[in-house]
């Protein structure tokens, strides 16, 4: 899409990502002010609260993505180390020069958003996360779906993390509890 693209600045939205009034005009503001911007903005998860067990993917979902909102206000460097797709904008032209993932599983697997925000990271960009770019993100899985969602996201994270080993680290056996509450973590 972006070799296609003529604008000077790409809009990259999930399929499912619903996007508010004055939102595109946000991004354009943050590009017209400085360069090499990787900008992110909100897309929290539309349906409130919890509505019986069924709905708990949907529920769990909206309460790890409101959590890693939280870490990028309290620590913006973290943006790109810590990715998640699904709004964001940058200048067509970083988003062409960016190397291909070396890994391909990374790429069509779980977690290449935290693969491309580590590339973006390393071709010098700087992450910016702007909640008041809102979006709606309309995700909805069944219990079933979420849990093979979750066991493939396991294997995206040990794949990254072998391939990523000198940015995030070595995968600790507890990585998949952090924000759980006990049923989830005896699950």
């Amino acid at each position: 899409g972006a070799r296609a693209a003529t604008g000077e600045v790409v809009l990259l939205l999930d399929d499912d990502v619903r996007v508010a009034p004055g939102t595109v005009a946000g991004h354009a503001r943050h590009h017209a002010a400085a360069e090499r911007l990787v900008v992110v903005g909100g897309m929290p998860v539309s349906g409130g609260p919890q509505r019986g067990w069924r709905d708990f993917p949907r529920a769990r979902y909206a309460k790890e993505y409101l959590r890693r909102c939280e870490h990028w206000l309290a620590d913006p460097e973290s943006i790109l180390c810590t990715f998640w797709e699904g709004h964001l904008s940058m200048r067509r032209r970083d988003l062409l020069a960016l190397e291909a993932p070396a890994v391909p599983e990374i790429a069509r697997g779980y977690h290449g958003d935290v693969d491309f925000g580590l590339r973006c990271l390393h071709a010098g960009l700087t992450g910016v996360f702007d909640p008041s770019l809102r979006a709606e993100h309309l995700y909805s899985r069944d219990p079933a779906a979420f849990l093979r969602d979750a066991h493939n996201s396991g294997f995206g994270w040990a794949r990254l993390h072998r391939f990523h080993a000198e940015d995030l680290g070595p995968l600790t056996d507890d990585f998949a509890l952090a924000g759980l509450a006990w049923p989830g973590r005896a699950l």
